[in-house]
């Protein structure tokens, strides 16, 4: 926990604390130019300082619960893959033999050459009419400002 009466130092600490990564939430279309970016913070290299004792414990907890959420996991991406297998513009995540996906994300890839439609259009649509949040994650890191 931090606590501060400091403006400016409130703005650097989530992105100190988590990789410089920084979000636009004044974005409206909120995954562009793509959702997070690494910079600089004041000019403090960022770290990774996420986990203490108490989520290590929570984490330790959750182990115990490991099956029943990779299972359930597994569940629910069924009924997906089963509702999209006709979409033939996604590529969905599948199990090669022999292996058990568990479905931490649920990756897709979009492809339609003869729209003119773009992945940007996809996501929009899907979050306007469905409600349904997506993102392209995991931006190339030679995109993030601190890199360039």
């Amino acid at each position: 926990m931090f606590t501060t009466s400091d403006d400016n130092v409130a703005r650097k600490v989530p992105a100190l604390r988590h990789n410089g990564m920084i979000s636009y939430p004044e974005q409206k279309d909120y995954w562009l130019p793509y959702l997070y970016d690494v910079d600089d913070v004041g000019g403090k290299i960022p770290y990774n300082f996420c986990m203490n004792e108490i989520q290590a414990a929570v984490g330790i907890a959750q182990l115990k619960r490991l099956d029943y959420m990779n299972n359930l996991r597994r569940r629910l991406a069924a009924r997906l893959i089963n509702g999209l297998k006709d979409v033939k513009e996604l590529q969905l995540p599948y199990e090669p033999k022999g292996f058990k996906h568990v479905y931490h994300l649920f990756p897709v890839f979009y492809d339609d050459p003869e729209s003119k439609a773009n992945v940007n259009d996809l996501i929009r649509m899907l979050h306007d009419e469905f409600s349904i949040r997506t993102v392209p994650l995991y931006p190339p890191v030679y995109w993030f400002t601190l890199y360039k």
